[in-house]
Protein backbone atom coordinates (compact mmCIF):
# COMPACT_ATOMS: atom_id res chain seq x y z
CA UNK A 1 0.00 0.00 0.00
CA UNK A 2 1.14 3.61 -0.34
CA UNK A 3 1.41 3.87 3.45
CA UNK A 4 3.81 0.91 3.60
CA UNK A 5 5.87 2.34 0.74
CA UNK A 6 6.18 5.66 2.54
CA UNK A 7 7.22 3.95 5.80
CA UNK A 8 9.81 1.87 3.90
CA UNK A 9 11.29 4.95 2.22
CA UNK A 10 11.50 6.74 5.57
CA UNK A 11 13.18 3.74 7.22
CA UNK A 12 15.69 3.36 4.39
CA UNK A 13 16.53 7.07 4.43
CA UNK A 14 17.04 6.95 8.19
CA UNK A 15 19.28 3.88 7.93
CA UNK A 16 21.37 5.47 5.16
CA UNK A 17 21.74 8.66 7.18
CA UNK A 18 22.91 6.73 10.28
CA UNK A 19 25.31 4.61 8.20
CA UNK A 20 26.84 7.68 6.55
CA UNK A 21 27.17 9.41 9.92
CA UNK A 22 29.21 6.45 11.20
CA UNK A 23 31.14 5.43 8.08
CA UNK A 24 31.21 8.45 5.77
CA UNK A 25 29.31 9.28 2.63
CA UNK A 26 28.23 6.45 0.36
CA UNK A 27 29.57 7.17 -3.11
CA UNK A 28 27.03 6.91 -5.91
CA UNK A 29 28.47 5.42 -9.08
CA UNK A 30 27.63 6.95 -12.44
CA UNK A 31 25.88 4.17 -14.26
CA UNK A 32 26.17 3.98 -18.03
CA UNK A 33 22.93 4.39 -19.88
CA UNK A 34 21.26 1.16 -20.86
CA UNK A 35 20.59 1.03 -24.60
CA UNK A 36 16.94 0.38 -25.31
CA UNK A 37 17.42 -1.29 -28.66
CA UNK A 38 16.36 -4.89 -28.16
CA UNK A 39 17.47 -6.30 -31.46
CA UNK A 40 18.09 -5.37 -35.06
CA UNK A 41 16.20 -2.38 -36.35
CA UNK A 42 13.43 -3.04 -38.83
CA UNK A 43 13.51 -2.01 -42.44
CA UNK A 44 10.61 -0.15 -43.97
Amino acid sequence: TPQHAKRLVKALADNVHRFEKSHGEIKDFDQPGIPLNFGPSGEA
